[in-house]
């Protein structure tokens, strides 16, 4: 991957900044995929499915199968426990809401899985920091990573959502003791509010200084994941509706998938004709279109952004967990069985969680590296100076080391966390950022077949 480095030459706090002008910036696999949205483009730009984590021997199905014996050993050796979701940051870490060990684990990107929050025992942890591997949860399965590897947990038994800080400190953000436990969907703002959530019928929302209250009601009681579009829309999959909603600001909502049934409709039909029996899981892509995952229907389709469906992978329920690993994706034949959620890393991999056995599979991203130019501002005084570039897909983050050929480089994310879209600023004036003297951008890790 293209590393690309600006140096900044300076002799004292107060003098202005002499400054490289052109630098090339390594970005995720959205700057290169086709605004349209076309669907084999977007197919052609993923290449083959394979297993990060959960060996997928035993049906859990509401039995907690962990063994401290897996405690950093090869994740694709361990056996997970009804995982629920499963999300990367930028560095290649991706963490796993395991449910029914009542914890929450990531899988570094050297394969090796360890637990980040929670005791393996249900319980209910006090609010104050402390270790996240100190903190009881109860059946975690909401979960929302940002970029930088701050992570969100639904501790859904116990009614909160709580937060784990990059050095794995854990704190409750908030209780909501009226929140049902069958929730799901989670989405946290970058600045951590507002936060929206699944409980049971209703959509509910929490605000810094204003608490809690339902955004939106009237669901079949089946909520399962949600998520924000990249237009600011919210998005969320009611799975005994077999229905896709955007809901409105007021609240009110809108079909844009499903057709209330579980079959009818197909590959190339609107998706408001389709049946998607028991959608559960969502994921934007940076092309324009989203994906979505059925449960009982094990299917993985993608929405056009004309609102056409088109099956991608397929699956058969309790079938084979492995089945076409290091296939194609787009190749024919049944590989997915009970797809609980779906997620994309932000460098582009399609992260798919599944079935009662439980492993977390990727289907790797292949589209080529970007390059563009890095908007750097010129003679500004160290106080002011910033870096601006593209990351429309979070696809990429800046280091900086205070020698150009330094072997160890710092990540730069305190103050500039890639978002989704638009541009991502990084200011020297952080106190983290002081005394870097080189910097360079990095496209986030992409996982790549073992």
């Amino acid at each position: 991957m293209h590393m690309s480095y600006c140096s900044i030459l300076r002799e004292s706090p107060a003098i202005r900044l002499g400054i490289i002008l052109t630098a090339v910036v390594s970005a995720g696999a959205g700057e290169m995929l086709a605004a349209t949205g076309d669907f084999d483009e977007i197919k052609a730009g993923f290449g083959r499915l394979h297993t990060i984590a959960g060996r997928a021997l035993i049906d859990s199905n509401g039995g907690n199968d962990w063994d401290e014996t897996y405690e950093g050993g090869r994740a694709v050796d361990a056996e997970l426990s009804e995982a629920h979701n499963a999300q990367a940051d930028v560095f290649g870490n991706v963490y796993i809401a395991d449910k029914d060990s009542h914890s929450i684990r990531v899988v570094r990107p050297d394969g090796r899985i360890w637990r980040l929050a929670g005791t393996n025992v249900a319980g209910n942890g006090d609010d104050q920091p402390q270790p996240g591997r100190s903190c009881p949860l109860a059946s975690p399965n909401g979960l929302h990573v940002q970029p930088d590897g701050v992570c969100y947990v639904f501790d859904t038994g116990n009614r909160k959502v709580r937060r784990v800080a990059l050095d794995g400190t854990i704190t409750t953000v908030f209780h909501d003791p009226t929140a049902a436990t069958l929730g799901r969907g989670l989405w946290v703002h970058p600045s951590g509010s507002p936060i929206y959530y699944s409980s049971g019928a209703e959509v509910r929302e929490w605000k810094s200084g204003s608490g809690s209250r339902v955004f939106a009601g009237g669901f079949s009681g089946g909520l399962a994941n949600l998520t924000v579009s990249p237009s600011g829309a919210l998005v969320v999959t009611d799975r005994n509706a077999h229905s896709v909603y955007r809901v409105n600001p007021d609240g009110s909502r809108v079909r844009i998938a499903g057709n209330g049934l579980a079959s009818g409709g197909g590959d190339g039909q609107l998706a408001t004709d389709t049946g998607f029996e028991e959608v559960r899981g969502i994921a934007f892509h940076s092309g324009g279109g989203y994906f979505l995952a059925t449960h009982r229907g094990s299917d993985l389709w993608y929405v056009d952004p004309q609102g056409k469906a088109h099956s991608f992978i397929t699956g058969v329920r309790n079938s084979n967990p492995l089945a076409g690993e290091g296939s194609l994706a787009s190749e024919p034949g049944n590989k997915l069985s009970e797809i609980r959620a779906i997620s994309l890393s932000p460098g582009g991999d399609l992260i798919i969680t599944q079935s009662d056995e439980s492993n977390i599979r990727v289907v790797e991203n292949t589209v080529a590296v970007a390059t563009g130019d890095l908007a750097i501002g010129p003679d500004q005084e160290v106080g002011n100076f910033a870096l601006t570039w593209r990351s429309e897909a979070d696809g990429s983050f800046i280091e900086g080391s205070d020698a150009l050929a330094a072997i160890a480089w710092t990540p730069l994310l305190d103050s500039a966390k890639p978002v989704g879209g638009g541009n991502f600023t990084w200011h020297l004036s952080s106190p983290a950022n002081s005394g870097q003297g080189y910097f360079r951008v990095r496209p986030a890790h992409r996982w790549k077949l073992p």
